[in-house]
């Protein structure tokens, strides 16, 4: 999360508006957590998801829910991604 902040912090503020990021190969979701938590913080407005083949990983990945975080299976080698991420 935090090599990717910077340059998302620039991108939300250029644009004015939500962004949507999307994690594949998420894991633990360690990556989409830090950001929405920095990003909470900077008052920066990001709704965060994060994609993994695996569904174990997945629950894991869940957590506590919040609302701007999201998590699902989704294979990213076979399968397209879904349309609208930033």
């Amino acid at each position: 999360a935090g090599v990717l902040w910077p340059s998302i912090r620039k991108l939300a503020r250029e644009l004015k508006r939500p962004l949507r990021v999307l994690d594949v190969a998420t894991g633990s979701g360690d990556v989409p957590h830090g950001l929405l938590r920095r990003a909470e913080r900077a008052g920066v407005e990001l709704l965060v998801s994060g994609c993994d083949i695996s569904p174990t990983a997945i629950a894991e990945a869940v957590g506590e829910p919040r609302e701007k975080l999201m998590f699902f299976v989704h294979d990213a080698l076979r399968d397209r991604l879904a349309p609208g991420y930033d």
